[in-house]
């Protein structure tokens, strides 16, 4: 079950770091930010949100250096 939630949370992660990517793309393209469009500039709601994609972003770089046979051996201690 744990295995499981692990490779959920790194899908959402990674998902969430892609729109996020995108984001600052548009900024660096247009001078356009889609977040703060949306949830206002000085919000609460949209420096959470500029918060928790970099919380994303930090959990995928964790899992950015580990190569795939020691993803697997790592996995294997949540199945316990």
């Amino acid at each position: 079950m744990k295995k499981k939630l692990l490779i959920f949370s790194k899908y959402i992660a990674f998902a969430v770091s892609m729109i996020g990517a995108l984001n600052w793309g548009i900024v660096g393209l247009f001078n356009f930010e889609i977040i703060r469009f949306f949830f206002g500039a000085e919000s609460f709601l949209c420096k959470s949100i500029y918060i928790f994609t970099g919380i994303c972003a930090i959990f995928c770089a964790s899992f950015a250096v580990i190569d795939c046979q020691c993803e697997n051996e790592y996995l294997s201690k949540f199945d316990k």
